[in-house]
């Protein structure tokens, strides 16, 4: 039943998604995922790793012989509108920058 809330809400026009810490190895939310950004889902990421998250789940590494972008990595670069490397407690206490994107996504 989550499961298909989760994906009725993300298919929903102009849905947005703020992913804070998700390393995207769950195979079934990485379906929804792909599915709703078809569909139109826009992303913001906040992880250490920013932009590059989905990359940590490629077998061969981006300097590696052979890299090409896996399916969930071409999916997140065509939804994605924003991501942030920091920590979220430095962001709201410190980092006006930082914050100011986060304020974007949930504006624009």
């Amino acid at each position: 039943w989550y499961s298909k809330i989760f994906t009725e809400h993300l298919t929903r026009p102009d849905a947005r998604l703020m992913v804070i810490g998700y390393g995207f190895r769950d195979e079934h939310i990485n379906a929804a995922l792909m599915k709703a950004i078809d569909r139109g889902l826009r992303l913001f990421v906040v992880d250490p790793l920013g932009a590059d998250v989905t990359s940590s789940t490629n077998l061969v590494p981006k300097t590696g012989i052979g890299y090409k972008l896996t399916p969930l990595e071409e999916s997140l670069q065509k939804a994605l509108i924003g991501a942030s490397r920091r920590p979220l407690s430095s962001t709201f206490a410190m980092d006006e920058v930082e914050r100011q994107k986060i304020e974007r996504f949930f504006i624009d």
